[in-house]
């Protein structure tokens, strides 16, 4: 498991963490895990841990008492690993093309108004028209 997190720029530059070899993995793919897996993420975070990992969308439904009844069977919830801290970051990945990246840096615009507009009427026509 690696897990890279953009922090604060300082210096000059930006402070990335890098969390790998966890000492524990906590993963729950059923409703009912899950009160136990936030348990004993508290209880690590409470101990001092640093805690890197993912609440998947799907983890509302079993928050949401009224929406449990909805919730996809076979599907993750969450996924978190326990470190003792954050350990040394790969470079920042440098790319001018939009294609394949995955990189989760500052937030920065990439469609203005106009063109978020545009992207958004056309979604409307498509879904008017039975295409999605």
């Amino acid at each position: 498991m690696l897990v890279i997190l953009d922090g604060e720029p300082r210096d000059g530059g930006q402070k990335r963490l890098a969390f790998h070899t966890p000492r524990a993995l906590i993963r729950t793919d059923r409703l009912s895990e899950v009160p136990g897996a936030l348990a004993v993420l508290e209880a690590a975070r409470a101990a001092g841990k640093w805690l890197a990992g993912i609440f998947f969308y799907e983890l509302g439904y079993a928050l949401e008492e009224r929406l449990q009844k909805l919730m996809p069977d076979g599907v993750p919830l969450l996924l978190f690993g326990v470190f003792d801290g954050p350990g040394e970051a790969p470079p920042a990945p440098r790319t001018e093309s939009h294609q394949a990246r995955a990189y989760a840096g500052p937030l920065q615009r990439e469609w203005t108004a106009s063109s978020y507009g545009q992207r958004f009427r056309a979604v409307k026509e498509r879904l008017a028209a039975g295409d999605i």
